[in-house]
């Protein structure tokens, strides 16, 4: 998709989006060896426009989305087993960009959070730390840049101080989706709504990156749906 018959008269790059946000650590009076338990579950607030979902991870990628730095990064290491996390997921518009970079060798990714999208990540944020204190964390440790602990309820507002834009917390996904949109007009698709690559006879695509707006779920069982019906249309 890089080359230049492709980039310069399609939609290649176009309707990025990502099911992302940010996440929350808690600290437990008792280890609670968050790592030998099932990492991932989801519970959805459709009123709220967020989801929440668990999520834990061996102690380097764990060490990226703690905040803190140097020595107080290192104390919350140390607790690795007593700490839980889950996270504040969105589903962003439709509207970031991908675009390839030939003199620098890479693909630069264009997607902000709208200013409803931040205050909708921030109202989570202030939800799952409620939800850890109750259910009875000494402290919560929010994915911030900034190193902050919420230690009771009354300090939830600490959030809004701390944060004011995307680049205030640590946020990021597993969960990249569009870029090579579907459908069946060729000045908005990459490719048509058989799969198949305009311009081309014999180039289809069947991969997370052809959703034209965000599922507002992790990709994997989509797409291993989408592809069986891609494949009939292939074999043909």
């Amino acid at each position: 998709m890089r080359s230049a018959r492709l980039s310069s008269f399609m939609s290649v790059g176009t309707r990025f989006s990502a099911l992302g946000g940010v996440l929350m650590t808690a600290e437990s009076p008792v280890k609670v060896s968050s790592y030998d338990k099932i990492g991932l579950t989801c519970l959805s607030n459709i009123e709220n426009q967020f989801l929440l979902e668990t999520f834990f991870a061996p102690p380097g990628a764990f060490s990226v989305t703690i905040n803190g730095w140097g020595q107080d990064h290192s104390e919350k290491m140390k607790r690795y087993e007593y700490m839980a996390q889950a996270g504040i997921m969105i589903g962003t518009a439709s509207n970031g960009k991908l675009q390839w970079k030939k003199d620098k060798g890479a693909v630069t990714i264009q997607l902000k959070l709208t200013a409803e999208e931040l205050a909708v990540v921030k109202e989570g944020m202030k939800k799952l730390a409620e939800i850890f204190l109750a259910g009875g964390a000494k402290v919560v440790y929010p994915g911030t840049i900034r190193p902050l602990t919420i230690r009771n309820t009354s300090e939830l507002s600490l959030l809004d101080t701390h944060v004011r834009s995307q680049s205030d917390i640590l946020y990021g996904s597993a969960h990249p989706q569009g870029g090579n949109p579907m459908s069946d007009d060729p000045a908005i698709g990459v490719i048509d709504s058989r799969f198949k690559v305009y311009g081309f006879s014999n180039l289809s695509i069947v991969d997370a990156s052809i959703f034209p707006a965000n599922i507002w779920a992790n990709c994997q069982a989509t797409v291993m749906s989408m592809a069986r019906v891609a494949a009939d249309y292939i074999m043909q």
